[in-house]
């Protein structure tokens, strides 16, 4: 823990703020590791096997928990002599088939939502979108890929949590992210640098295979099958803490036994203690924009209000058209509103199929469809002006049954109930 809020305090906020997939994902990779060495030391099956299972379990979550594979391959290249001897060393053969089986056990969920045809991300969906992901980003565009992802890295690196949060004016915003960019940026490399030249033995090569593992995950991070979102990326962290809170340690140690240059390692661990000096001014400037606002986007007290209403008028079963809108209300409510997703994961021009799927499974039921008010600063997140367009063949509309406020009197979300004339061309 220490570590971690050395390097980077923000990460126990963030780990506890909404971005649940990621989070969990970096859990079972890292519990996939701790197993995958504690077999390497003892050779016992079911440290393998969990660690197996783990990794499996992992890509039922979502599909970009594969750049973990691709870390582990590229970290394995690296020490392949020693993965060698090691498979050399004893009766690989029944053990990478109990591994196997206990993979593959772990990819269950998976497997029966790929066998279903349900969810955004099946193998086949991601076959589809190879080249354009579903929000129009273009993978084949590698080195503007690769730049926006370098930049939305440095963001979390220097603990930048969300877009729908606040930013800063923008000359302030420019400079302040430019020096915080180049500060984490070079603390970073600084700690490779750090562990590759002054690390020995062991210290060494774990720090080399976790530096590889950073590097192989981030590679894959430049295609996408929707678009390039800054969240994703927080499946990488904490192995950047790692690094550096590993540096930090190999420096502390050079002090403490007063080893060769150990008061230039002096300064370098005032490098360090400045790290959380940006983190957590960020966090408490967040914090304080929480309270006078009551908060933005997904995280707007508006959502106890929304809740209290919805309860109130006996609407258990709403229809949620903005995606993360449905867990605050299951969990405010004691989880009795039960909200039905309507929200489809492509945002570009509607289809005939888009239009199917959203009268076959949200025009049913209670007629209550739940949206992000629409803001003129953040255009793009609600998805009404989408939903709205799906109806234009129909002659139905969305009509305001309800608006919610947040704390500084903006609209935060809109309850509609969608108004049907007498005759309906229903999409084929």
């Amino acid at each position: 823990m220490l570590v971690l809020l050395l390097a980077n305090p923000t990460f126990i906020y963030r780990s506890r703020l909404s971005i649940s997939e990621a989070g969990i994902m970096a859990a079972f990779y890292l519990g996939a590791l701790i197993f995958l060495q504690a077999w390497g030391r003892s050779g016992k099956n079911r440290h393998l096997y969990v660690a197996a299972f783990l990794a499996g379990a992992g890509f039922c979550l979502r599909l970009w928990f594969y750049w973990f594979y691709a870390g582990l391959l590229l970290a394995a290249f690296i020490f392949r002599a020693e993965v060698m001897r090691t498979l050399r060393r004893r009766p690989i053969a029944p053990q990478l088939g109990g591994a196997a089986a206990f993979f593959i056990l772990g990819l269950t969920l998976y497997i029966l939502k790929e066998a279903a045809g349900r969810g955004t991300e099946l193998f086949s969906y991601g076959l589809a979108h190879l080249h354009y992901g579903v929000r129009g980003a273009d993978n084949f565009m590698i080195l503007r890929n690769l730049g926006t992802r370098f930049h939305q890295f440095m963001a979390e690196l220097y603990g930048h949590i969300l877009g729908g949060f606040p930013s800063y004016p923008p000359g302030e915003a420019a400079l302040l992210n430019q020096g915080a960019s180049i500060f984490y940026g070079t603390l970073l490399a600084l700690s490779i640098f750090f562990l590759v030249a002054l690390g020995r033995g062991a210290y060494r090569r774990k720090a080399i295979f976790f530096i590889a593992l950073l590097l192989g995950m981030f590679l894959p991070s430049i295609f996408t099958l929707s678009n390039f979102v800054q969240d994703h990326l927080f499946i990488l962290f904490p192995i950047p803490q790692i690094i550096m809170g590993a540096a930090a340690y190999l420096l502390f140690e050079r002090v403490m036994q007063r080893e060769r240059l150990w008061k230039a390692a002096c300064l370098g661990l005032a490098f360090y203690a400045a790290a959380p000096a940006f983190h957590l001014w960020e966090f408490s400037r967040i914090e304080r924009f929480m309270r006078r606002t009551g908060g933005t986007w997904y995280y707007s007290d508006a959502n106890v209000d929304m809740v209290h209403w919805l309860e109130k008028d006996g609407y258990f079963a709403p229809k949620n058209c903005d995606i993360r809108l449905d867990a605050a209300m299951h969990l405010l409510s004691n989880e009795k509103i039960n909200a039905i997703s309507c929200w489809q994961p492509s945002y570009g021009a509607p289809n005939r199929q888009d239009a199917a799927a959203f009268f076959k499974r949200c025009t049913g039921g209670e007629n209550i469809y739940l949206f992000l008010s629409p803001n003129p600063k953040h255009p793009n997140y609600s998805t009404f002006p989408y939903f709205s367009s799906l109806l234009n063949r129909t002659g139905e509309k969305f009509v305001v049954r309800k608006v919610f406020d947040a704390k500084n009197g903006e609209p935060a979300y809109t309850i509609y109930s969608l108004s049907k004339p007498d005759s309906i061309e229903k999409p084929l």
